[in-house]
């Protein structure tokens, strides 16, 4: 199996993203039309594909809006990781920084449950 691959000014080599119509809609949040229009209009290559699907390649700013939306995905979940662990961190240095040791804390609720006895 072949692997298509473009090569920039550079000479670098770069990754080729094809989408149906369907998918860059939604990509470009737009309708099917629309969509239809600014390939025709930015002359995206096109090509069918096994599955019978008509595919464009995206040009490099389509590319861009891609990624950043995959970025964009990760990055609320990401964020609420990080909060949630300085907050976990926070309450560990509170419990950390108690006036007592925890086997004197252990030893006190010894002392409460022998008392309601």
């Amino acid at each position: 199996m072949s692997r298509q691959v473009a090569i920039n000014s550079n000479g670098d080599l770069m990754p080729q993203i094809w989408m149906t119509y369907g998918e860059l809609a939604d990509l470009m949040e737009c309708g099917l039309s629309e969509a239809s229009d600014h390939v025709r209009k930015e002359r995206l290559d096109r090509k069918k594909s096994r599955d019978g699907k008509v595919r464009v390649k995206l040009s490099l700013t389509l590319m861009e809006l891609f990624v950043a939306r995959i970025r964009a995905a990760f990055d609320q979940p990401l964020e609420q990781a990080i909060h949630d662990l300085r907050g976990l961190h926070t309450l560990m240095q509170r419990y950390e920084g108690r006036d007592q040791p925890a086997d004197n804390a252990a030893s006190e609720r010894t002392d409460l449950t022998a008392r309601s006895a």
